[in-house]
């Protein structure tokens, strides 16, 4: 009667280490684009194993649809890439996730990055880092230029 406790916590070990984390499968390669003087590359600060769902970012360049990264876990680099005119191009990035159904749904509006302008040069690379934290609802865009090779 005294290893009745005892058998009851391995019982309970035991179930415990037949649980298993499924994780999304590792986001592929981004197709190369010839050419390319615009990359975004998007990525989030996840709180937990279970939250770490798949998620994709659709690019918008002057309110028309451009492309989008592909789909991938919401913690890993996702990227896209593009040729775009040199100039001042309005960008807007949105957020999708999946539903739990496997259905891809927006994040919710006021959880989406703001459009904003940047600028694309010629002979340039122009690089976006997009990172999203705090469960999707904050994130940070930081632009930089490369010269092309």
């Amino acid at each position: 009667m005294r290893n009745l406790p005892l058998l009851a916590a391995l019982a309970l070990l035991a179930s415990c280490a037949q649980q298993q984390v499924v994780r999304p499968p590792a986001a592929a390669a981004p197709k190369a684009v010839v050419d390319a003087n615009f990359e975004l590359t998007a990525s989030e600060v996840v709180e937990s194993a279970e939250a770490d769902t798949v998620g994709f970012v659709k690019v918008f360049v002057d309110n028309e649809l451009a492309g989008q990264t592909q789909a991938g876990p919401r913690s890993s680099e996702r990227r896209w890439q593009g040729k775009l005119a040199p100039g001042n191009r309005l960008l807007r990035f949105e957020a999708w996730n999946m539903s739990p159904a496997g259905e891809p749904e927006a994040a919710a509006e006021e959880f989406q990055p703001r459009e904003r302008f940047v600028r694309v040069e010629e002979g340039f690379r122009t690089k976006v880092l997009l990172k999203f934290s705090d469960g999707g609802r904050k994130n940070s865009l930081q632009a930089s230029r490369e010269p092309l090779p």
